[in-house]
């Protein structure tokens, strides 16, 4: 057979090109029935997304938005203000109820010396008997009181109580058995005086107590809520006292003691001068609750000494000049402050305890200028406040003011 021109050279040629052909189709079929597995999970992953029910399929969890920090307690100047003037009353209270603790003590001893001076007929069995009741009461109230033996009234009350059991051991029957029924009395206010500080602890605080303004409500209202109490104590202590000086009087004039009459009268006279004399040099006098007390006093001396019962006058006159003197000396040296307008003027000299090392200044403002330092454990004598600042006398006679949350709060 013949072949055109050409043909057989160009044969080999061809076939190379078909050749070259076939494996580019056979690359591009393999390439198209090829997949990934990255692509191929994602695909499984999205389709089972797809069929998942919304109820089954897990929320992401929300992140906790953070708490604002607490706001910071800031006392104002008005809540110093209103802080102050209880904090301090409290502290004169506190030191008025001792001094009449103390001349209670004095008046009843009085009355029981009194007593065994009349060599009183009580029954022997009657004075036992109430002595028995009261340690009874005592011994019962510090079993059910945890901490009772630490009070002060505690100690007072078992003071009485050895000096009742001394008076009976001394056949002083009167004086034993009147003692005794100081001691009851005094059981009672003790109980009642706990029974309302457990009510005071336990009383819940009221909602949103947290905040600074509940928080200073809080305070103000348990500082006047111990101003009271003490109140109510001192008016108690007073009537006490007066009940007793009665009571010491009215024995003594059982007595028809043979006290000299020169004496009597001599003490009731110099009694009368220096009532005068304080009276003349005090403005403010009448407004003084010893001088009420002293007027007082001083009629029922002259009235027992008309009455020829000259012991009872000379004890009564014995008592005035004490109050005289203790009136005195509270009022000495603030002679020498000049006041400043708002001053007030505390009852009795106060001696505070320095909680805080701070400052004393010339003048109540924080801008004045300083007088001396002031260290924790100092012992100023307070005489006066102005607002939330106290004047204090320091050592070696100098004066200053204070602001009041440097001293202990009671």
């Amino acid at each position: 057979m013949s072949h055109p021109a050409g043909t057989e050279h160009n044969c080999p040629a061809r076939r190379t090109r078909a050749f070259a052909c076939l494996l580019i189709g056979l690359s591009l079929l393999l390439s198209s029935c090829t997949t990934t597995p990255s692509s191929d999970a994602g695909s499984v992953a999205s389709s089972d997304s797809a069929q998942e029910p919304p109820e089954t399929r897990k929320a992401a969890p929300k992140r906790k938005k953070a708490s604002p920090p607490p706001k910071r307690f800031v006392m104002t100047p008005e809540m110093d203000e209103k802080l102050a003037a209880p904090m301090l009353l409290l502290l004169e209270r506190e030191a008025q109820i001792q001094q009449l603790d103390k001349k209670l003590d004095e008046a009843v001893q009085e009355t029981v010396r009194s007593k065994a001076k009349l060599a009183s007929q009580e029954s022997r069995a009657e004075a036992a008997s109430n002595l028995a009741e009261a340690e009874v009461a005592l011994k019962t109230l510090k079993g059910t009181v945890k901490g009772l033996e630490k009070r002060p009234d505690y100690e007072h009350v078992a003071g009485l109580m050895k000096i009742s059991a001394e008076e009976l051991r001394k056949e002083n029957y009167g004086g034993s058995l009147f003692l005794t029924n100081q001691i009851k009395a005094q059981l009672r206010d003790l109980q009642d005086r706990i029974e309302s500080e457990q009510q005071d602890k336990s009383a819940s605080i009221p909602a949103g107590a947290s905040s600074a303004s509940s928080a200073f409500d809080v305070k103000l209202a348990r500082l006047q809520s111990l101003l009271s109490e003490k109140d109510a104590q001192i008016r108690k202590l007073q009537r006490k006292l007066d009940d007793t000086i009665q009571e010491a009087v009215r024995t003594k004039s059982k007595l028809r003691s043979q006290e000299n009459r020169a004496e009597a009268a001599s003490s009731l006279a110099e009694a009368e001068t220096a009532m005068k004399t304080l009276k003349s040099s005090l403005p403010d006098w009448d407004r003084q609750p010893e001088a009420a007390q002293a007027g007082a006093f001083m009629a029922l001396g002259a009235d027992e000494f008309k009455k020829e019962n000259y012991s009872g006058s000379l004890y009564v006159t014995n008592q005035i000049k004490a109050i005289l003197k203790d009136l005195q000396e509270n009022l000495q040296g603030r002679e020498t402050i000049a006041p400043v307008e708002g001053e007030v003027l505390l009852a009795l000299p106060l001696t505070l305890k320095v909680a805080a090392s701070g400052k004393a200044y010339e003048r109540p403002a924080a801008d004045a200028a300083v007088a001396w330092s002031v260290e924790r454990g100092a012992s100023p004598t307070a005489v006066s406040y102005k607002g939330p600042w106290i004047r204090v006398k320091g050592e070696g006679g100098r004066w200053g003011w204070i602001f009041y949350n440097l001293i202990a709060s009671p």
